[in-house]
């Protein structure tokens, strides 16, 4: 399950988990950086349509596909696609010049609470310098019975996204509109292969925060 959402977080770090906890009862999950601080990078930044393709005149008609709740800060929201999972995914530019992937899950039955498989939405926003360099991955482990998940965002030129599950089955996927998703009970990782020729991989565990020593 993910992270009820109380406001918009900015994660300047390229990979993004979602922690398992009890969504509230909006439906809406922000996505939480579970990694530790990493030095600072200085990054070239280019109009966002010129990196991610689904944000140009092209997809411009998908605008009016819209998340069940509105993205606070969201100048537009495109949808990108609709995968297995049941899943709407769609990418948003917002008014501080972040780049955010949105993952819609279908909506709950009526009358329903949300679930981890249903009715909730989660968001995880980049500067667009990161995103454009590594892409970024939204990461939900495996909780209470329900299949891991990764989504991804990823700039134009990254073609295929290798899912890798723990016995070590891999399944391809092609990159559709700048985004790609999978899941499995026993999804492991995602990797691809960025534009400059950098192998990237993101895990699909949950990190693990250290107990403090005692005394400490």
């Amino acid at each position: 399950m993910r992270v009820p959402r109380s406001d918009r977080r900015t994660a300047v770090r390229r990979s993004i988990q979602l922690l398992a906890v009890t969504a509230g009862s909006a439906g809406v999950a922000v996505a939480a950086s579970a990694a530790l601080a990493t030095p600072a990078h200085h990054y070239r930044v280019r109009p966002l349509a010129r990196a991610f393709a689904v944000l140009g005149e092209a997809h411009r008609a998908l605008a009016d596909s819209a998340p069940a709740e509105p993205i606070g800060g969201a100048s537009s929201t495109v949808l990108a696609g609709s995968f297995a999972t049941g899943d709407s995914v769609y990418v948003a530019t917002m008014t501080d010049g972040d780049i955010c992937i949105v993952d819609q899950e279908p909506a709950a039955p009526a009358g329903a609470a949300p679930s981890s498989t249903s009715g909730l939405m989660a968001v995880g926003c980049s500067h667009p310098g990161p995103a454009e360099q590594t892409g970024m991955a939204m990461v939900a482990p495996a909780a209470d019975g329900s299949s891991a998940r990764i989504t991804l965002l990823l700039p134009d030129g990254v073609q295929t996204v290798t899912f890798t599950r723990a016995d070590g089955a891999t399944v391809h996927q092609a990159v559709v509109n700048n985004v790609a998703q999978y899941a499995a009970p026993d999804l492991a990782s995602a990797s691809y292969v960025t534009p400059g020729g950098q192998g990237v991989t993101d895990s699909a565990a949950p990190s693990v925060v250290p107990a403090p020593s005692a005394g400490s």
